[in-house]
């Protein structure tokens, strides 16, 4: 399994997210405030802070979507200093689209798909780079390699 920046990695019960049991929220927030050395709420990042300090000057068409991401359902993870911004988001989207989505801005690392397979464990879900699910086995043989 060869990873790029672009491939789409995903935490969900099953491929067809449509019909699969709900993710739980909750579950989820537990094992993001468990590792908060890794990831940080949106909202706790100096963007967030000054998103949330200015919201009443975002148009309303986007200021749900903002409101709902800004209330512990979009972590990041490692920031990048010369950059600026996090190498990694993670949003939890209910409803309809019932799946975590993890965004790479740079290619992912062995000890990353290792974090996400845990979460997806612990919320009893499964991790999926493209359409295949992930496993440790799959996680050790790219590790031997």
């Amino acid at each position: 399994m060869k990873l790029k920046a672009s491939y789409e990695i995903k935490i969900a019960k099953s491929k067809n997210r449509h019909t699969a049991p709900p993710l739980d929220l909750n579950k989820w927030r537990e094992f993001i405030d468990l590792h908060q050395d890794y990831f940080t709420w949106e909202e706790n990042t100096e963007n967030g802070k000054k998103t949330l300090k200015e919201i009443d000057l975002v148009d309303d068409s986007f200021k749900e979507r903002i409101l709902y991401a800004l209330d512990k359902k979009t972590c990041v993870a490692e920031y990048l200093e010369k950059k600026s911004y996090h190498a990694m988001s993670v949003t939890f989207y209910e409803d309809d689209i019932n799946e975590i989505s993890i965004i790479f801005n740079r290619k992912a690392k062995l000890e990353d798909l290792k974090v996400f397979l845990e979460m997806a464990e612990y919320i009893e879900a499964n991790l999926y780079v493209e359409s295949t699910k992930v496993t440790w086995e799959m996680l050790k043989e790219r590790n031997n390699n």
